[in-house]
């Protein structure tokens, strides 16, 4: 687990829901023999937080989809969100992380992150140093 965190930190400013996303095109990056196999494994870890006794949060989604990228496979994994008790009511950014097998026919997998405001006028829902990692 990596600890030094803040380089990659984003939150959901002023909106009430705010997402981000980035697709992940694995053509010419793994070998699809040994996805279709299910021998690759991947790793979806984050650093998941908020502001102090806020109930805003933030929700890390991974999905997978196949050679069209309009047909998810598989089950998405999300991590997150942490709650202001996880974090003891203070401004925190606490370690979380899922793992498994990618399905079967993945060509492509989507990072979708939701920040969701509960109060106030900003959306105080932090995440960083979100990392996908696939091995076998």
């Amino acid at each position: 687990m990596i600890s030094d965190r803040g380089n990659c930190h984003f939150f959901g400013h002023i909106s009430a829901t705010t997402c981000m996303w980035q697709t992940i095109d694995l053509n010419g990056r793994i070998n699809f023999t040994a996805v279709d196999a299910q021998s690759i494994r991947y790793n979806l870890s984050a650093w998941i937080g908020g502001h102090k006794d806020q109930e805003d949060s933030a929700i890390v989604t991974i999905t997978f989809f196949n050679s069209d990228n309009r047909i998810a496979v598989g089950n998405d994994t999300s991590i997150g969100p942490v709650s202001k008790t996880d974090r003891g009511s203070v401004s925190k950014l606490l370690h979380r992380q899922a793992g498994g097998i990618v399905p079967a026919s993945t060509r492509s997998i989507l990072i979708f992150v939701t920040f969701n405001r509960r109060g106030g006028n900003v959306n105080n829902g932090y995440v960083d140093n979100i990392a996908l990692y696939l091995y076998q």
